[in-house]
């Protein structure tokens, strides 16, 4: 390959490993053939199809609570038994494609083949779309028909494989079986409900609207299955705020443990994740999705380890000195969260009775109405 700084040597298209060494850029490709007695084989058939999904959104180099990349084995021993403990029937893991700039999340890659965390493997990127490449004229239709050959060849090869999608232009027969005429996704990520509590935490308690949240978590279209989740991964990321940060901010870091006071901050905030969640479960789609750590209100963003960036104008955007500090999941923190939590929960224990007997009585009635009490 030639370029600027000279004649390169591209990866062969085909090869299935590749390594980059310490404080290089470039990648040397690994001719990656062992003998049939050291290849993998596995010993458990696939899993069924669940009825409804419960997604476990991961990152599998940021799954450590020490500052580092960390390796599938470590997310298999350490990670993966939460998973199952919380309930979880399904794993999302992110950046498997991935790519050289670790922070990219994997969205650059199409073909995979990189060995910071395990040994090959490979994964084609999705694409997504909005409305004009869906609807009229301008419509990319073979795009479309790439989306239906995929989901075909899938179900007809694994037919109790699921593949959700995730697009944003509202497209009709997005989740309509490919025989049917459809793209011949099984679920669409609902992403409209994220936002939408963004939108609402800005806002007062006495300016939340019930109709309108109700409204958002139910817009979607009859028999078109739907994941819910009330924040993933892009609230996370630097620059943006999880809901937990929204709603108790710095006084996360000092009155979340059981020897001192809480504040009003704290047990709002407390009451308010939970019930989000609750909702946002209960009424926002077929299928739930969490990212890992905020089930139970991780206090940090995450920061990929970068260095500053000298733009064509002259100007500067500052790294992080390449710190893992804030690329990882502080697991560690939630035995002092249990803490606090369960101090909540017996301060307001006459409170929570009294609303576990007032679902007693509306589950028995045909006509109730819901509303949200966020001091509670």
């Amino acid at each position: 390959m030639d370029t600027p700084s000279g004649i390169k040597d591209s990866i062969p298209a085909w090869i299935k490993f590749s390594v980059q060494a310490p404080g290089e850029i470039p990648f040397n490709g690994i001719y990656y053939d062992p003998p049939e007695e050291e290849k993998y084989v596995f010993k458990h058939p696939q899993p069924k199809r669940p009825k409804s999904l419960r997604i476990y959104e991961s990152h599998v180099g940021m799954s450590s609570t020490e500052p580092m990349i960390n390796t599938y084995a470590n997310f298999r021993d350490d990670v993966l038994p939460r998973i199952k403990k919380l309930g979880y029937n399904a794993v999302q893991i992110m950046a498997i494609q991935e790519h050289s700039y670790y922070a990219s999340f994997g969205y650059y890659s199409y073909l995979s083949t990189m060995s910071q965390t395990s040994l090959p493997l490979a994964a084609v990127v999705g694409f997504t779309g909005n409305y004009t490449e869906y609807f009229g004229l301008e419509t990319d239709v073979d795009a479309v028909n790439y989306l239906m050959l995929v989901n075909d060849m899938i179900h007809g090869l694994y037919p109790e494989a699921v593949t959700v999608g995730e697009d944003v232009s509202g497209m009709p027969t997005f989740c309509i079986p490919v025989q049917d005429g459809g793209v011949g996704f099984d679920y669409r990520l609902h992403m409209a409900i994220a936002d939408k509590w963004i939108e609402i935490l800005k806002k007062r308690d006495e300016d939340w609207k019930m109709g309108d949240i109700i409204y958002t978590l139910t817009n979607r279209r009859w028999s078109e299955k739907c994941i819910a989740y009330a924040e993933s991964h892009d609230q996370a990321l630097v620059g943006d705020k999880t809901i937990a940060f929204w709603l108790m901010d710095k006084d996360m870091y000092d009155f979340m443990a059981v020897d001192r006071p809480s504040t009003p901050l704290v047990d709002r905030g407390i009451a308010l994740h939970k019930m989000i969640r609750l909702i946002t479960m209960g009424l926002g789609g077929e299928g739930y999705l969490n990212f890992m750590g905020n089930e139970f209100g991780h206090p940090e963003w995450i920061d990929f380890p970068r260095g500053e960036q000298r733009l064509s104008d002259g100007s500067v955007i500052p790294g992080n000195n390449f710190s893992y500090d804030k690329c990882r999941r502080r697991f560690d923190l939630e035995v002092e969260y249990k803490d606090a939590l369960e101090a909540f929960n017996e301060k307001n224990k006459e409170k929570v009775e009294l609303i576990t007997k007032l679902q007693e009585v509306t589950s028995l009635s045909s006509h109730f109405s819901l509303t949200f009490f966020p001091s509670v």
